[in-house]
């Protein structure tokens, strides 16, 4: 068994009077693809907001690598390895598919504006490395022959493979993607769970990916957590998870056992 990388320790969140992630625990071991999983309203993108920084924690605690990271903001998150995709795509449609593919690379930069606007030799040999940055990211997604395309011309599967290279430039240790196959057909689902493991082998990732396609998380999540109204109701081994009694109730209701859990499996 690896070591934990990730352990997000009685996660609480709550707005005003609704609890919207309640005690939630979970550990993802390094390496792996784990699955975060739930109706819409579970509290799934709420957890990710608590994990990147980038939203609120009434209590418990973040843990990275062994060090407790609950105090640090999303930028800090990101120095440490932590990136993200988004479930409504967040990139500048008017800016090359290079460009935005670079925003994720800033991390590295390290020069100040005084000696960019000088064009010190520092800033170009941080410009040169950006620039490679960015092409072996959009090669690895398949996306070098629209280098300098307007990101709003591609596909919508293509702009979802641009977030995934935007987030590789970062150079991440651990990426949280939140509903990557959103809006995807079930030939680009395939490419994209595919992609997502080259990823995970070719840099060294860990994952935590939410998804509603369960044909997605079947073939790249080895384990599995549930949430339904904030609460943890199942985890384990993925396929033991999608057969598990609740999980199937809060999925698909009153159906008979048999075809609710045909449906939770090849849904």
């Amino acid at each position: 068994m690896n070591r934990p990388l990730l352990a997000v320790e009685h996660l609480t969140v709550r707005f005003g009077g609704l609890v919207a992630v309640d005690d939630l625990s979970l550990t993802v071991e390094e390496g792996s693809i784990f699955g975060l999983i739930g109706p819409n309203g579970a509290g799934k993108t709420t957890t990710f907001n608590a994990i990147n920084g980038s939203g609120p924690m009434t209590s418990g605690r973040v843990v990275f690598d062994g060090q407790d990271i609950t105090g640090l903001d999303s930028r800090g998150r990101a120095r440490l390895g932590i990136a993200r995709t988004f479930q409504n795509l967040s990139l500048v449609e008017a800016l090359s598919v290079a460009d935005n593919v670079a925003v994720g690379a800033a991390r590295f930069r390290r020069t100040g504006l005084l000696r960019a606007m000088l064009r010190a030799p520092a800033v170009r040999r941080e410009d040169r490395m950006i620039r490679r940055v960015v092409d072996e990211a959009l090669e690895f997604v398949g996306l070098a022959a629209a280098h300098d395309r307007p990101a709003g011309s591609l596909s919508y599967g293509d702009r979802r493979r641009l977030e995934i290279a935007r987030a590789l430039a970062a150079g991440p240790r651990f990426v949280l993607l939140d509903e990557p196959s959103a809006g995807m057909d079930a030939h680009e689902t395939a490419d994209l769970a595919a992609l997502v493991l080259r990823a995970r082998e070719a840099f060294d990732l860990t994952v935590l990916a939410i998804e509603h396609d369960m044909d997605f998380i079947r073939s790249v999540a080895s384990h599995t957590s549930v949430l339904d109204f904030g609460q943890l109701i199942a985890s384990g081994p993925t396929e033991a998870v999608l057969r598990d009694s609740k999980v199937i109730e809060v999925y698909l209701g009153s159906k008979s056992e048999a075809e609710k859990g045909s449906e939770v499996v090849h849904a």
